[in-house]
């Protein structure tokens, strides 16, 4: 069984850069009775003798060893097995059986509740369960069973993987109190009625403290609210959409931006860019609200502008490429399965994601097609493309890649060209001299699209022999595929790519 949780997504960092404008130290304590719930509820569902991978793409381990550990704690008959790897040259490393837990503005830490105050510990969603076991338990559990692989040791992610195995007889999966929650009553949660008493008692000793008791409800509803926002936001592995429904922390009092120490105004703005961002979720059918998926009509003004400037060919499965609005064209188009599509013919599902992304609006000045090709959906749509496709070599796709920004010859260059002369880059835009020739055949075939717009450059299905001379796949093969696809906003000067 396969348990790969919701997650802060600190471990994507490097291919989602807008995390870094949401990311808090204490998203990863948000998270947390979230993801012990559903590894718990995983547990119970997996059979006797059976393992489970429980993963994540975070490198807290508030998010990983700690959830493990307080998953594994009230539980008997469970285990971490060891992970090995059969991977050449993979480098990993073992899970922590010691941490700290982020528990200031400025991102410093503590060791133990003990050392945070109250006001700490209710800011920051301080709690036992989130701080490393004691070494002697940490051992028995085999915290260090667990794989962290770090983004610069193989070029990749960021991410964590633990190996649970239930024994085959004897085995109980016990309940923890900050999953109970979260969790239906026929599985061990908390029943509505005892969870509301819980918070009443909880709300009462408050205020015998001298803490508002009005606060301690918002604080008990704030986590929970978020708990399940994270899990209706969430996407894929990813955990960017987490973070996002998370940001601003703004029903905490004054917890949002940076780490939960800005005042008034940095909070609201936060606050107000969560908003908007939420906003422009649901617009574009990602906010975690039900879908409804319909089909671009073959004989639409949109398929047909699709059809103009892409050569989409008579085989394209416009039933399979969807709107998330019913009644009109979101801004993005997903690009689906043919059983796919046909599950979410039937009207009772509730669809929360469908498809991959293939299509998105395109408000660029200039440009020849109000849609543009999304470079998750550049290889599936490549082998219906008639139109708006360069072909390129290894090399060539390579100096794009590190390029990112392509002059184009212009006019006056291309003329040249054509009575036998080199065709000129543009000189504004700085090229490396070592990959300069690379580009030279590439961008003057981008050049050659017109319209302006996005098109897609593909690098070929083919491979050098010993003696150095390529061996090309079939004509029609060629045509239809490719090793990799990437996809390019031509302008008339220059090529950006779009990644």
């Amino acid at each position: 069984m396969l348990c790969d949780v919701p997650c802060s997504g600190d471990g994507t960092l490097r291919k989602n850069p807008d995390i870094w404008d949401s990311w808090q130290p204490r998203a990863s304590a948000s998270m947390f009775p979230l993801q012990l719930a559903i590894l718990t509820r995983g547990l119970q569902l997996l059979r006797p003798g059976g393992y489970l991978v429980y993963s994540t793409c975070s490198l807290s381990p508030i998010e990983n060893e700690a959830v493990l550990a307080a998953a594994l704690g009230c539980s008997s008959g469970l285990e971490l097995a060891p992970i090995a790897p059969d991977i050449p040259k993979f480098i990993s490393h073992p899970g922590l059986t010691s941490w700290r837990v982020a528990a200031h503005a400025d991102g410093s830490s503590v060791s133990s509740l003990a050392e945070a105050t109250e006001a700490q510990a209710e800011l920051w969603r301080l709690r036992p369960a989130l701080f490393p076991p004691p070494p002697a338990e940490a051992a028995a559990l085999r915290l260090g069973n667990g794989m962290r692989v770090l983004p610069h040791d193989n070029n990749t992610g960021g991410f964590f993987v633990a190996l649970i195995h239930k024994a085959d007889k004897g085995a109980r999966v016990g309940v923890h109190q900050v999953a109970a929650p979260l969790m239906r009553p026929e599985d061990g949660g908390t029943p509505p009625v005892a969870a509301k008493a819980a918070a009443a008692a909880a709300a009462a000793a408050a205020a015998a403290a001298g803490v508002a008791a009005a606060e301690e409800e918002e604080v008990v509803a704030t986590q929970e609210a978020e708990a399940m926002a994270a899990a209706r936001d969430s996407d894929d592995g990813e955990g960017e959409a987490a973070v996002g429904s998370q940001g601003g922390g703004g029903s905490e009092g004054g917890g949002g931006g940076g780490g939960g120490g800005g005042g008034g105004d940095e909070t609201a703005a936060v606050e107000g860019d969560n908003q908007r961002e939420r906003r422009r979720k649901k617009e574009d059918g990602e906010g975690g609200e039900w879908l409804e998926c319909t089909a671009v009509p073959r004989e639409s003004e949109v398929a047909a502008e699709l059809r103009r400037f892409y050569g989409l060919s008579a085989d394209f499965p416009w039933a399979q490429l969807l709107s998330c609005r019913q009644h009109e064209l979101s801004r993005r188009l997903y690009l689906t399965s043919a059983r796919g599509a046909a599950a979410l013919a039937c009207r009772q599902l509730r669809v929360l994601r469908a498809g991959v992304k293939a299509f998105e609006r395109d408000t660029s000045a200039g440009v020849g097609c109000s849609l543009r090709i999304v470079q998750e959906g550049a290889l599936l749509l490549l082998p219906y493309l008639g139109r708006r496709v360069v072909r390129t070599s290894p090399a060539g796709l390579g100096a794009m890649l590190r390029a990112r920004v392509i002059p184009l010859p212009s006019n006056r260059s291309r003329e040249a060209d054509d009575a036998g002369g080199e065709p000129e880059i543009a000189p504004e835009i700085e090229i490396a001299p070592e990959i300069a020739p690379d580009l030279t055949e590439v961008s003057a075939a981008l050049a050659a699209c017109h319209p302006n717009g996005c098109c897609v450059v593909a690098c070929e299905r083919s491979a050098t022999g010993a003696s150095g001379d390529k061996q090309r796949a079939s004509r029609g093969d060629e045509q239809r595929s490719a090793r990799l696809a990437v996809v390019v906003m031509k302008y008339t000067d220059k090529a950006i790519i779009e990644l």
